[in-house]
């Protein structure tokens, strides 16, 4: 008898599927509510933005970016909040970094670990991941956790929950 558990790519199945219909319902609000959204970005797109911004997006981010690229135009949802293409995401990213390094606080430290892909009203606050983190994190004077994975977070904004502002 062998001690090697069995492998449950059911299991694997089944969180996939469950993630495509997530997003699929996020995918469909966002149309029902007439927003713009960007072609498709291809893996390599997300390949090249992983390794400038040096952090591994989860598999859910990934799975919606093959299917839209973020907001085109920088366009919102009613509730003011704005899912960036992969560029933004860099340019945002390289920004930060390239802020005064001279007497940095514990704030900026985090800052420059902090990966936004959203932001609310023009900015005011960002939703992002943390390096060597799991979870989403809002980024507004301080980093707080709202959600455990990155189709919580599309959820929490789509259902204009309290916790995103």
């Amino acid at each position: 008898m062998s001690c090697v558990p069995a492998r449950q790519p059911s299991l694997i199945l089944i969180n996939f599927k469950y993630d495509l219909e997530i997003i699929s319902e996020i995918i469909q609000q966002w149309k029902v509510e007439k927003i713009q959204l960007n072609p498709p970005a291809t893996l390599d797109a997300i390949k090249r933005t992983e390794e400038t911004v040096n952090y591994t997006f989860p598999q859910d981010f990934k799975e919606l970016y093959l299917i839209a690229d973020g907001f085109k135009n920088w366009d919102w949802r009613p509730n003011m909040f704005s899912l960036w293409l992969l560029q933004r995401i860099i340019d945002e990213y390289l920004e930060e970094l390239s802020r005064n390094t001279d007497n940095l606080t514990q704030q900026d430290e985090h800052a420059k670990n902090f990966v936004g892909f959203c932001d609310y009203l023009i900015n005011s606050h960002q939703i992002g991941f943390f390096k060597n983190s799991t979870g989403v994190y809002k980024s507004y004077d301080e980093f707080n956790p709202i959600a455990q994975s990155f189709n919580e977070a599309l959820q929490l904004i789509n259902k204009d929950a309290d916790l995103i502002y």
